[in-house]
């Protein structure tokens, strides 16, 4: 979100302005910003699936086991973030075709869809040998 917003910006005015400057700028820095989100959410992937299923914000930052997780997957990770990324991009332009009210329902979504998406990864990792989270542990 902190990159799409002024890169988005600067393409809009440099699609509207291409015989500008800006427009140069936006076309040129517009696959930058996909390819830089596109590798942000690869890195993430193993963090946020290790929080959400140990429990704990501790356990989530184990680099050995990301770093192994993100070379067994790697492959996995850029062919579906680029699909889902074209149809997520397409689900919330069609609800904000909605007069803006249908981006509060396709953002749930997406964000369900994403959810979706890492558990599908995991489950990938695991046919393939990775190693399993540990599961929280119940104080009783």
């Amino acid at each position: 979100m902190v990159l799409a917003l002024p890169f988005g910006l600067l393409f809009v005015v440099g699609l509207l302005a291409m015989g500008d400057i800006v427009g140069l700028g936006a076309v040129v820095l517009a696959p930058i910003v996909i390819v830089a989100s596109l590798l942000a959410s690869i890195l993430t992937v193993p963090f946020v699936l290790r929080a959400m299923i140990c429990q704990d914000f501790v356990k989530a930052f184990d680099l050995g086991w990301a770093i192994h997780f993100v070379k067994l997957m790697v492959g996995e990770m850029i062919l579906s973030g680029i699909i889902f990324f074209v149809l997520a991009w397409l689900l919330n332009l069609a609800g904000a075709l909605a007069c803006c009210v249908g981006v509060f329902v396709t953002s749930g979504w997406v964000l369900g869809a994403t959810m979706h998406l890492d558990a599908q990864l995991y489950e990938v990792y695991l046919s393939r040998g990775g190693e399993p989270v540990p599961e929280p542990t119940l104080n009783s």
